[in-house]
């Protein structure tokens, strides 16, 4: 059977995350990637330590949105602040040129 769920609040993208995956992610970037209202695809990666590594994540990203044709995504950090913004800011100046929502 399959369950339509309605994601509108921010609150309603956090609260589903655990159902995806099993589990409830920490030190980690979860990905969930929209067309038509439609999820398509959820990834988790781990926090990036260096700026090596978050450029390497943030190339998956562009790469998952580009594969899936995506319209939408949503981003959620997991972890201390000072290791989620700098990615969650450089993730969005790379989305926003692409034209999908964020």
């Amino acid at each position: 059977m399959t369950e339509t769920v309605r994601l509108s609040q921010p609150v309603d993208y956090i609260a589903i995350v655990p159902y995806l995956f099993g589990y409830h992610p920490t030190m980690s970037l979860v990905v969930l990637t929209f067309r038509d209202q439609a999820l398509i695809t959820s990834v988790r990666h781990d926090l990036p330590s260096s700026q090596g590594e978050a450029i390497d994540v943030i190339a998956h990203c562009l790469d998952l949105l580009a594969h899936d044709g995506a319209s939408e995504v949503a981003v959620i950090g997991y972890g201390p602040a000072d290791l989620v913004t700098p990615v969650l800011v450089g993730l969005r100046e790379a989305i926003e040129p692409t034209g999908v929502l964020l």
